[in-house]
């Protein structure tokens, strides 16, 4: 598009070719005390954060490790248990069916 002539672009009522764009807003650089502060925080305070969150991680992964051996434990003193109970079961039907042919 050419020039815009007239009273419109005089009075402002034709967009331009190009529209405005917004300046972006800088963050104002940290100076100082400030600046200190936050490379310290960015030193120390995160790494021990990390440290800690890893730990707690760890932690929760040994109850987990801890909580499948009670598991294990329990199903194997459940099938121990079930296997006795078998044992008595067919020692006794065992003896009734000696008892029964020594009687004859």
């Amino acid at each position: 598009m050419g020039k815009v002539h007239g009273s419109l672009a005089r009075a402002g009522k034709v967009k331009s070719q190009c529209p405005k764009v917004a300046k972006q807003e800088k963050k104002k650089a940290l100076t100082g005390r400030a600046k200190m502060r936050q490379v310290y925080n960015r030193r120390f305070v995160n790494v021990t954060s990390q440290q800690q969150q890893q730990q707690q991680q760890q932690q929760q992964q040994q109850q987990q490790q801890q909580q499948q051996q009670q598991q294990q434990q329990q199903q194997q003193q459940q099938q121990q248990q079930q296997q006795q109970t078998n044992d008595v079961k067919s020692s006794t039907v065992a003896l009734v069916f000696f008892l029964a042919h020594d009687n004859k």
